[in-house]
C-alpha cells in the first residue's frame, strides 16, 4: 500500500509539473510561431514595393502607384506612358521624365497645358519586359477627377499585349511634344 501511496503522490507532484512544462512548451512555440512571423514580416517590409510617382503639372498631389510584380517576375521593368486622346486633346498635352531605376522606385510627371475639366480622364500604361524572351505585361491605369473634385486613380486592366497604336514613349528617352 505505502507503494502505491508514494507512486500516486509522485504522479501528483510530477502531473502538474509535465502540464506546466508542456503549457511552457506551448507558450514557447507560440512565441516561436510569432518571432518568426515578426521576422518574416520585418524581411518583407525592408524590401520596398517598387512605385511610380505620377504627378501633374498644376501642383495636385501626386499618386504612388505600387507593382508588386518588379523585381519578381521581371528581371528589368520599362515604363511607358499612353496618353488617352480624350483627355484635352493629344495636342496639348505631353509628358517628360526618365526612368531612375528599374529595381527601385520610377517617377515621371504628367505634364498639361490646360486644366482638366470635369469628366476627362488620362490612361498611362506600365509595361514590363523580361530580358530573356519575349513575355512582356502591361497595365492600364485611369487617372480623372472624381466627384468632390479631386484627382484619383484606379487600375482599369491588366493585359500581356503591348498595343503599338498611340502615343508611346520611353520614359528615359522622353522629349517634349509640345515645348
Amino acid at each position: 500500500k505505502s507503494e502505491i501511496y508514494t507512486t500516486d503522490c509522485l504522479l501528483l507532484l510530477v502531473l502538474p509539473l509535465l502540464v506546466s512544462l508542456f503549457t511552457a512548451m506551448a507558450c514557447c512555440w507560440k512565441w516561436v510561431v510569432l518571432a518568426t512571423l515578426a521576422v518574416v514580416c520585418s524581411t518583407q517590409a525592408d524590401v520596398e514595393t517598387p512605385s511610380l510617382l505620377v504627378q501633374l503639372e498644376d501642383g495636385a498631389k501626386g499618386f504612388n502607384i505600387s507593382i508588386p510584380d518588379a523585381g519578381k517576375e521581371m528581371e528589368e521593368f520599362k515604363y511607358y506612358v499612353s496618353l488617352n486622346q480624350e483627355f484635352t486633346g493629344a495636342q496639348q498635352l505631353y509628358t517628360k521624365g526618365r526612368v531612375e531605376c528599374f529595381s527601385d522606385k520610377s517617377k515621371f510627371r504628367l505634364r498639361k497645358q490646360q486644366d482638366m475639366s470635369e469628366g476627362d480622364t488620362l490612361h498611362f500604361y506600365l509595361v514590363g519586359h523580361r530580358k530573356a524572351g519575349n513575355f512582356q505585361m502591361e497595365r492600364v491605369y485611369e487617372v480623372k477627377k472624381n466627384e468632390e473634385g479631386a484627382l484619383e486613380f484606379q487600375q482599369k486592366s491588366e493585359r500581356s499585349a503591348l498595343e503599338k497604336d498611340g502615343l508611346w514613349y520611353e520614359l528615359d528617352k522622353l522629349e517634349e511634344i509640345n515645348p
